[in-house]
C-alpha cells in the first residue's frame, strides 16, 4: 500500500505535467501554423491584385498609347476597314501574344463592321476564337454605358475585363476585352491550397 502511494503521488504528477506540455506544444504548434496560412493567404492575395492591376494598365495602354486610335482616325477618312483591321491586328500581335494572363484579347468597334481578335501564347484553336466572337455583342452591350469605367464580366465559364477607347471628344469608339486566364490569374492562390497538406500530431 505505501509503495503503491508513493507510486501514485509522483506518476500522477509526472502524467499531468507532460500532459499539459503536450497540450500546450500542440497549442502552440497550431498557432504557428495558423499564422503561416494567414500570412500566406495575404501575401497570395496582394500577388492576385498585382495581376489584376497589371491587366488595368495593359488596357489602360492601348487607350492612351494612341495607336488603336490613329488606326481608328484613318479609318474614318479613307473608309478602308480591312487597314484598320490590318493595323490593330498587328498592333495586338505585337503587344499581348506573349502574356500569359490573358487567352485571348479583342478589340471591337461600335460603327464598323469589324473587330480584331488574337489568342496568346499557348492558346490556340478555332473554337476559342469562335467563343470570343460569340461573346463579343454581349460584352459590347454591357459596356454601352460604361463611359471610362473598366468592368469584368462572366460570360458562361469565360472571364473578361473590358474598357472602352476614347476618341478626343471622349466618345466611345471601340471596346478592348481581354479573356483572362483564371489559372493564371490567381495562380497565387496555390500556395495557400497546399496548407491542406499540412499533419496534426
Amino acid at each position: 500500500g505505501l509503495l503503491m502511494t508513493i507510486l501514485i503521488c509522483w506518476l500522477v504528477p509526472i502524467i499531468i505535467v507532460v500532459a499539459l506540455a503536450g497540450i500546450l506544444l500542440n497549442r502552440s504548434y497550431m498557432d504557428s501554423v495558423q499564422q503561416e496560412i494567414d500570412a500566406s493567404a495575404e501575401n497570395a492575395l496582394r500577388l492576385v491584385q498585382m495581376q489584376v492591376e497589371d491587366a488595368v494598365k495593359d488596357s489602360k495602354a492601348v487607350s492612351y498609347d494612341g495607336v488603336v486610335r490613329s488606326a481608328y482616325h484613318g479609318y474614318l477618312q479613307s473608309g478602308d476597314s480591312a487597314a484598320l483591321y490590318g493595323e490593330v491586328s498587328n498592333y495586338l500581335s505585337q503587344n499581348f501574344t506573349r502574356e500569359e494572363m490573358y487567352r485571348a484579347v479583342f478589340i471591337h468597334f461600335w460603327d464598323v463592321d469589324t473587330g480584331a481578335y488574337v489568342l496568346t501564347q499557348g492558346t490556340t484553336g478555332y473554337d476559342l476564337l469562335r467563343k470570343c466572337q460569340t461573346h463579343a455583342p454581349q460584352i459590347l452591350e454591357d459596356m454601352e454605358d460604361a463611359d471610362t469605367d473598366i468592368r469584368i464580366r462572366l460570360v458562361g465559364d469565360h472571364l473578361y475585363m473590358a474598357r472602352n477607347l476614347l476618341d478626343s471628344t471622349f466618345t466611345p469608339y471601340a471596346t478592348v476585352a481581354m479573356l483572362l486566364d483564371p489559372a493564371e490569374l490567381f495562380r497565387p492562390l496555390d500556395a495557400v491550397s497546399r496548407v491542406d497538406q499540412v499533419q496534426y500530431y
